[in-house]
């Protein structure tokens, strides 16, 4: 089900979000609003826009990559490695702040590569500054995603599950 609707605001925050059947979701005292729901519940937002999705299926588009060709990633795309050969993906050249991205693998190993001037960082690990630097699976069911921290350059890995190696 899908509703548009309105919220109240004042200068403290959100005074309640108000869907297109006029009921109004009111804000406690430390102007917070909780919407739950029986399933996963996903959000997303643009402050750009003001709006925000609430939605029972996930915030990220998901697509199956079996080619040899790489795939420059796209934010908040999730990709399946599966295939026959090891699939390469690329950082964006151009990235903002926030703008998150998943690999899983499934059937075979993935490299992401990166552009020059970019890295990727996992806690006390980096990746090699630059277009020689990169992450790879080591084996085929290793998964990872990042965000990017620094506009177009820096990138933290979030959560991986697997050991995938650096370079």
């Amino acid at each position: 089900m899908s509703q548009i609707g309105v919220y109240g605001e004042s200068s403290t925050g959100i005074l309640y979000v108000e869907g297109n059947n006029a009921v109004q979701v009111g804000a406690d005292a430390n102007n917070t609003i909780y919407l739950t729901g029986v399933n996963p519940v996903y959000t997303s937002g643009d402050p750009a826009t003001n709006t925000m999705q609430i939605s029972l299926t996930s915030v990220y588009n998901w697509q199956i990559v079996s080619g040899t060709t790489p795939v420059a990633l796209t934010s908040m795309t999730a990709y399946i490695a599966k295939g026959s050969s090891a699939v390469t993906f690329t950082l964006p050249a151009t990235a903002n702040v926030g703008d998150t991205f998943k690999i899983v693998g499934y059937g075979n190993l993935w490299q992401l590569q990166q552009n020059a001037a970019q890295k990727i960082v996992c806690g006390i690990m980096q990746t090699t500054l630059g277009a020689s630097g990169y992450l790879q699976a080591t084996v085929a069911t290793d998964q990872v995603e990042i965000v990017c921290v620094t506009p177009n350059t820096e990138f933290y890995v979030i959560q991986v599950i697997g050991n995938p190696s650096f370079n």
